[in-house]
């Protein structure tokens, strides 16, 4: 299990342009890193107040690529994430696809906010089930078709051409 601390370096290797990044780690944990170079505390502040709605998608693309969306707090933007199960790490993705011992889903997401390579905050949030298990079947599908890098990303640049906006509208909604 990672562990994270806020006002300290990051424990992973983090990429320098602003975005966001979802993982699975080995313990089947989800996250959703999102990197804020100069963040200023308006900025932490909203991150603080989250977010009211979020959408899952799955393209209609093949490779399917499962995307999530969340609509943070001004004066945070909508930030979308995709997934590529194929080459997540396979333990963790075991992990994360198990059920729970009640029978329900992990449905957890720890969001990190990081500037540059130091820990500002973190946030943990519960996502809806429903959308939970729709990640798990996009993920399901991605690995049984087994899909090359090359193959998912001519399907992600695909999707690309439509806006986090116009994402959000084609997915299924929920409120937190």
């Amino acid at each position: 299990m990672m562990i994270y601390q806020v006002g300290k370096p990051f424990p992973r290797e983090v990429f320098q342009e602003e975005g966001g990044m979802l993982h699975i780690d080995s313990d089947g944990s989800l996250s959703y890193v999102m990197q804020f170079p100069g963040l200023k505390e308006h900025e932490l502040e909203a991150f603080h107040r989250g977010f009211e709605s979020y959408g899952y998608l799955e393209s209609g693309t093949t490779p399917p690529i499962a995307f999530w969306i969340w609509n943070w707090a001004h004066p945070l933007v909508a930030a979308d994430a995709n997934f590529n199960a194929v080459i997540a790490d396979k333990d963790g993705i075991t992990e994360y696809l198990k059920e729970t011992d009640g029978g329900g889903v992990k449905n957890a997401i720890l969001f990190l906010l990081i500037d540059r390579q130091i820990l500002c905050a973190m946030k943990y949030i519960a996502l809806d089930p429903v959308a939970v298990r729709a990640f798990h079947t996009t993920i399901r599908k991605q690995l049984e078709l087994n899909r090359s890098t090359d193959d998912f990303m001519k399907a992600l640049e695909s999707m690309y051409y439509f806006t986090t906006e116009e994402l959000f509208e084609m997915s299924q909604k929920f409120n937190r």
